[in-house]
């Protein structure tokens, strides 16, 4: 699994880019089409805060927690 694991990453690294305009292999003809499709991304839109407040009084969030350290905890005992 480890080996799978490496070759994974490797083909992951080298085949793999964050976006179609970065691609080296990707002709004008497609770029323009995914572009036109889906749009372009803009990274200069500014991201929400983190609701810290929400997460930590979330009772999904705190049974997902309790029942992940005790999954764990099983395992190390």
């Amino acid at each position: 699994m480890g080996a799978f694991s490496c070759i994974w990453f490797l083909l992951w690294s080298f085949l793999l880019y964050d976006s179609p305009a970065s691609h080296p292999r990707i002709s004008k003809e497609e770029l323009d089409y995914i572009q036109n499709s889906i749009g372009t991304e803009s990274k200069t839109q500014m991201k929400g805060s983190t609701p810290w407040k929400a997460i930590f009084t979330s009772m999904p969030f705190w049974t997902i927690v309790v029942g992940h350290t005790g999954h764990v905890w099983g395992k190390i005992v």
